[in-house]
């Protein structure tokens, strides 16, 4: 079987060459037509007095208005504020993104862990009182319970509520709020270690 990839390439559209057929040209005439003729298909602002009430490919260009003093002052006040905020944003992500405000966070260290039986981390309460979970644990309700608690009186709510959510699929690990406990870091490496074997 032989195929004429002259004749197959002439089909295309997108061929310089492509004629089509007499219908096809019917139908690119009575478009273009439509194009030509109609009442504008959409329309755009513009300030360049020279673009005012112009159409360009089927678009009416339509001058805006010149702003009043008013609109002008609130245009350069709310500028101004975005530009603080732009500032202000940045300042705290250098801060928050900084080796020592990393270290911190990578130090904070854990009051309770609680392990599945096969030794998956299911849940952390930190000593600062912050919760790590996967799922399966009302954290919102934890935080309204702990509304007006001290420090230590919060963690220990936590920690019980916790404990209750995961229930007997849960081997807790506790560690005295004095004396050293495994870090974020720690957990982390632990985490990793975990899911590669699994």
């Amino acid at each position: 079987m032989q195929i004429d990839i002259g004749s197959l390439l002439s089909s295309y559209p997108s061929n310089p060459n492509y004629v089509g057929s007499p219908e096809q040209l019917a139908a690119k005439a009575e478009l273009d037509k439509f194009y030509n003729e109609s009442p504008n298909a959409g329309f755009s602002f513009t300030f360049d007095p020279a673009l005012a009430n112009t159409t360009h490919n089927n678009i009416r260009y339509m001058l805006l208005p010149k702003p009043t003093e008013e609109e002008q002052a609130a245009f350069l006040k709310m500028d101004k504020l975005l530009k603080e905020l732009d500032a202000h944003n940045e300042k705290v992500l250098k801060e928050h993104h900084s080796p020592a405000a990393l270290e911190k966070f990578f130090s904070r260290e854990a009051d309770s862990i609680f392990r599945s039986p096969a030794g998956e981390i299911l849940a952390v309460v930190y000593k600062d009182g912050s919760i790590y979970s996967h799922g399966g644990i009302d954290l919102d309700a934890i935080n309204r319970a702990g509304q007006g608690l001290s420090q230590h009186e919060y963690r220990a709510m936590a920690r019980n509520a916790v404990a209750t959510a995961l229930g007997s699929q849960a081997v807790a690990s506790y560690y005295d709020y004095h004396k050293p406990a495994p870090t974020i870091r720690d957990i982390s490496l632990e985490e990793k270690a975990y899911y590669r074997r699994a």
